[in-house]
């Protein structure tokens, strides 16, 4: 199989448990490429600056769906990228073991909106949707017995994919659904 094609059919199969409609795509031709990268074993860092570069190329807008905290140097990108005129929205699963930083005041501080969920194991892996490009972090229960979410553990991989404007929007739909059922709000909360 070529790389091109087997990256397309793992795109595919990546969103399948999104979005249905994701699978109803015709298959590629053998002339299509896929800009993505797979990486399984990458430092907390590397993935960090994968998704950094994301959100500093993004021109519409960024939606983060993540766990209980940020990295300070992410919640500056996005307040960089609000700056500039982009959309950014932010829910943050609250589920997990409280922090002293999350990044949310920080965040409505400079006008991004922040919502907070605080349902146990409502995401089952962090992403981020920056225009037509999609990073998606691996679970953080990966390996841990079921029921078991470590939401502070550095990323075990991380998958970007670029001008994918199908999965974009597959990926934006889920934001929505998981912005719609947070219970709180930053802004209303005060932090």
């Amino acid at each position: 199989m070529r790389p091109h094609a087997l990256a397309a059919a793992l795109a595919a199969a990546l969103s399948l448990p999104v979005c249905f409609d994701v699978a109803a795509l015709p298959a590629p031709s053998g002339e299509v490429s896929v800009p993505a990268y797979f990486q399984s074993d990458l430092t907390a860092a590397t993935a960090l600056d994968a998704t950094l570069a994301l959100v500093q190329g993004a021109r519409r807008r960024v939606l983060v769906a993540g766990y209980v905290t940020l990295p300070p140097v992410l919640a500056q990108a996005l307040c960089a990228a609000r700056r500039r005129g982009v959309d950014v929205r932010v829910v943050l699963d609250r589920s997990g073991p409280a922090l002293r930083y999350s990044g949310a005041g920080y965040l409505t501080g400079a006008g991004v909106d922040v919502a907070l969920a605080s349902r146990p194991a409502w995401l089952t892996a962090p992403f981020v949707v920056a225009d037509d490009a999609v990073a998606l972090g691996m679970p953080a229960s990966r390996g841990l017995p079921a029921g078991r979410v470590a939401p502070t553990q550095a990323p075990g991989g991380l998958d970007v994919y670029r001008d994918m404007p199908q999965l974009a929007r597959s990926y934006t739909r889920t934001f929505w659904q998981l912005y719609a059922r947070a219970a709180d709000r930053a802004s209303a909360q005060g932090h």
